[in-house]
């Protein structure tokens, strides 16, 4: 399974380069201040990051899924996992013991809001069960700047009991880059 993970996290290095600006910080319509308006949309990247692994998917055993709804799952179930929605699976539909990797993608705004550590904090800890239920490794991909928010709002987790040496933080800062794991 590690050779597999190997291929998973360069994957996502390809991938995440292949993110044109569009997807990365969507155009909106009307201006703000004489300049057109762009905003970070968590599912819009998603999808395109979802579109880009699939054009670069090996022949592998492993299915890639977006937003799986896990709802009433016979044993992904219970705490944070109840009702859990995981951005991507890395998996073989059907079968506990195949199960390579679970994601989770939110935006960096320029500037932090209160809901912003709350968001991560609740992505950190549905990672973390995932990976108590034998998920082999959780992702968690974070698009924008600044990336010492997240490493901050990973230590006042990891203060409060979670575990986030689980969950590996990827940081994709721009648009046609890959993002590149980066330590807490």
């Amino acid at each position: 399974m590690q050779e597999d993970l190997a291929e998973l996290r360069g994957l996502v290095g390809e991938a995440t380069a292949g993110i044109a600006p569009e997807y990365f910080l969507l155009p909106v319509a009307g201006v703000q201040g004489g300049e057109p308006l762009v905003e970070y949309r968590e599912r819009v990247y998603a999808y395109e990051l979802y579109h880009q692994l699939r054009q670069r998917w090996p022949r592998w055993r492993y299915s890639l899924g977006g937003e799986v709804d896990k709802q009433g799952h016979p044993i992904v179930r219970g705490g944070d996992l109840d009702k859990a929605k995981p951005d991507l699976l890395v998996h073989v539909p059907g079968e506990m013991n195949h199960n390579l990797a679970v994601i989770e993608i939110k935006p960096l705004r320029p500037d932090a809001n209160p809901a912003e550590a709350k968001a991560i904090r609740r992505d950190l800890r549905k990672l973390i069960a995932f990976r108590g239920v034998g998920y082999a490794a959780a992702f968690l991909i974070v698009f924008g700047e600044p990336i010492d928010r997240v490493r901050q709002y990973g230590r006042r987790s990891q203060e409060a009991g979670i575990d986030i040496g689980l969950v590996e933080l990827y940081h994709h800062p721009r648009p046609r880059e890959r993002a590149r794991t980066v330590h807490w």
